[in-house]
């Protein structure tokens, strides 16, 4: 039996309940953010939405989470 890439998706989805592009944004944020020096890390666990530097980091994890997963998509 062979499968196309279409059939690894819908499996992909039926397994997790995620949708495979869910999959790559979850998987690129969680490497950014356990890439992340300790004291930006804290400010995203620790996360106070009110705090100027929670909305710095949290802006720049977006972008390079977008970044990251936009990449894999490419390859």
């Amino acid at each position: 039996m062979t499968l196309n890439l279409n059939d690894l998706e819908s499996l992909q989805m039926k397994s997790t309940g995620q949708a495979p592009a869910a999959i790559v944004y979850e998987k690129a944020f969680n490497e950014v953010v356990n890439s992340l020096p300790k004291w930006k890390y804290d400010i995203m666990v620790n996360h106070n939405d009110d705090d100027p530097s929670w909305d710095r980091v949290s802006k720049e994890v977006v972008k390079l989470t977008n970044e990251l997963a936009e990449e894999r998509f490419d390859n």
